[in-house]
């Protein structure tokens, strides 16, 4: 059992849709207009619905093996060797989510508030602000989402209702005028890659059990509300012509254009600072669960000192796929789907959180069986 403190389940919800909320309004309204026309907004809802099962999944195993970390439970199924194997793979992974949603966050800020950025100036401060709420915990992170949290909704929530009033939705008809082979062909190519709450399974263990039923749900679904409306949109304001707007840019412009937009205090000024607070959400919850595999995998104490170097790993990984990989988020995406597809993406995003659920009954079936309480706190695992 780790010695860092849990999380509350209200924080783990803030943080929840913080990380299943940004890439899909910043760069996946472009990758499925390029691939399904106008019926690419189908995508987006069926891409919420696999970030719900593995929401879930993450709930039943609180609910069910409360205490129960990844570490724990892949150890004692697997064995001690094994199970740090799995997690410092899944550190690797991490770390390509954790760069790609650099990207992601740098090309935004540039499309939407500067011209030009430098990758030096941009990455290393936020290097710095990840290593220092990986070093504080988890917990840190979550009082940081939940101070914030309220104030983002209302953004993004005030966003979404100011341009669901301008959209011409009948620029979405017909629907499926293509047939679905090519909604779903790119629903599957993006929903690789981009499946965000795959992070919470370094959560297992580490979230309160009180109230995560409603805690997780409630901003689940408003993920789902904003990321579904906003896509329905982009493809009303923009149809297939939004395949123009790579990096964000259909956000600032939608707000800022629309009619009656004077009136409105440039709302798009205030939901595009509320994406970039989302963003860097994020980017500390990745840190986090990426220096967390991490530590474990070498066996290291919980002590801030030791959380401090398990990030340096990260930034190694980090600055290796900067020189190895061009900064094109879409191209890293296509390479990531092609070549690496049946190497990280589908044993981390399908097998592992399946894996999971399994090997936790197995574990609770053993423990039942020897006559130990399910839920009695256990020995740190590393």
């Amino acid at each position: 059992m780790t010695k860092e403190k849990q999380l509350n389940s209200r924080q783990a919800g803030y943080l929840l849709f913080a990380i299943i909320t940004v890439y899909k309004l910043i760069n996946l309204p472009y990758s499925l207009v390029e691939g399904a026309g106008r019926d690419g907004w189908i995508g987006s809802v069926f891409m919420m619905a696999w970030e719900g099962l593995l929401v879930v999944l993450f709930i039943v195993m609180t609910v069910k093996f409360p205490g129960k970390t990844i570490e724990e439970i892949l150890g004692k199924t697997m064995g001690r060797t094994a199970a740090r194997i799995v997690l410092a793979l899944f550190a690797a992974f991490l770390s390509v989510k954790l760069y790609l949603s650099l990207l992601t966050t740098e090309q935004f800020l540039v499309t939407n508030l500067y011209g030009k950025i430098n990758w030096i100036p941009f990455g290393l401060p936020m290097m710095v602000i990840i290593a220092y709420a990986a070093v504080k915990g988890i917990r840190s992170i979550g009082r940081v989402a939940e101070i914030l949290g309220i104030i983002i909704l209302v953004a993004m929530f005030g966003g979404v209702l100011a341009i669901l009033t301008q959209a011409d939705f009948s620029m979405l008809l017909p629907i499926l005028h293509r047939g679905p082979a090519d909604m779903l062909t790119a629903t599957e190519e993006n929903l690789m890659g981009t499946s965000e709450a795959i992070v919470f399974l370094m959560l297992l263990g580490r979230v309160e059990k009180k109230h995560v039923v409603r805690n997780l749900l409630f901003p689940y679904f408003s993920a789902v509300v904003v990321v579904v409306a906003f896509n329905v949109c982009f493809f009303g304001f923009y149809g297939i012509s939004g395949v123009h707007l790579k990096y964000g840019e259909s956000i600032s412009d939608m707000l800022q254009y629309m009619r009656g937009a004077d009136s409105l205090a440039r709302l798009d000024i205030f939901v595009v600072v509320a994406i970039l607070l989302l963003s860097l959400l994020k980017l500390m919850a990745y840190g986090w669960a990426a220096g967390t595999c991490i530590r474990i995998a070498f066996q290291a104490n919980d002590a801030q000192r030791t959380r401090l170097f398990a990030q340096a790993p990260v930034f190694v990984l980090l600055c290796l796929f900067d020189y190895l990989l061009q900064k094109d988020i879409f191209n890293i995406y296509n390479i990531l789907r092609g070549v690496w597809k049946y190497t990280l993406i589908v044993p981390f995003e399908i097998v592992l959180p399946i894996a999971l659920i399994v090997c936790a009954a197995v574990v609770a079936a053993r423990e039942k069986k020897r006559g130990l309480p399910l839920y009695r706190r256990r020995k740190k695992f590393a």
